[in-house]
């Protein structure tokens, strides 16, 4: 289980993961930015092929450096969240 120690190992334990692996809400850092616009999911569904209902992503020189994808559009904090990149 993630701990909260500080935002940057946060960020470096959901770059570990492997792709499909799953976290709760609560463990996201709030440096990623939820999307949770149908607008602004499609493309990122097509992008990676799949179907979530929303993302929590981090964008680093203009492209996506993490994606965690989620069903449904409210994070409630206990709901699981899926690795994507």
């Amino acid at each position: 289980m993630l701990k909260k120690y500080s935002e940057s190992n946060q960020l470096e334990y959901l770059q570990a993961l492997d792709s499909g692996e799953t976290i709760s809400i609560s463990q996201i850092p709030d440096s990623l930015n939820f999307v949770s616009d149908s607008q602004d999911v499609k493309p990122i569904n097509d992008l990676y092929d799949t179907d979530y209902d929303s993302f929590f992503v981090e964008i680093a020189d203009g492209d996506y450096s993490l994606v965690m994808g989620m069903y449904g559009i409210i994070p409630y904090l206990d709901k699981t969240c899926y690795k994507v990149t």
